[in-house]
């Protein structure tokens, strides 16, 4: 495969990542609050339906924080991205414009070997 190729899956594989890692930190860091929620709210839990819900007051700037990130995180993540697709379609108008050169190149090569060739007599046998 060639190095462009290369470069490429290796910059979506590192996106997905920088995308991916964030998002299940948090994701479980909300799984943990959710899971502390529902047992505080439930009667048996051994605290007071007062203390429950001064956890979860307690616990609501952490959530807003923790969606702020993932905001951040995403809008870093798109141009990130842009950036990448950016680059993808340098590389694409810079491997046509290689392809192109090259084909150019071939035809004159073909062209003045062409000229070079003995042309047959049509007097003469082929032997």
């Amino acid at each position: 495969m060639s190095d462009q190729l290369w470069i490429a899956i290796v910059g979506g594989l590192a996106l997905v990542a920088s995308v991916t890692i964030p998002l299940l930190h948090i994701g479980r860091r909300s799984v943990r609050t959710a899971e502390a929620i529902e047992h505080e709210l439930k009667p048996n839990s051994g605290g007071s339906l007062r203390d429950a819900v001064d956890r979860i007051e307690a616990v609501l700037p952490e959530i807003g924080k923790a969606l702020e990130r993932v905001d951040a995180t995403t809008a870093r993540n798109t141009r990130e991205l842009v950036n990448v697709k950016r680059d993808q379609t340098r590389q694409d108008s810079a491997l046509a414009a290689v392809t192109a050169a090259r084909d150019d190149e071939m035809r004159e090569i073909l062209q003045r070997l062409a000229t070079l060739a003995p042309t047959p007599d049509p007097e003469r046998p082929i032997p």
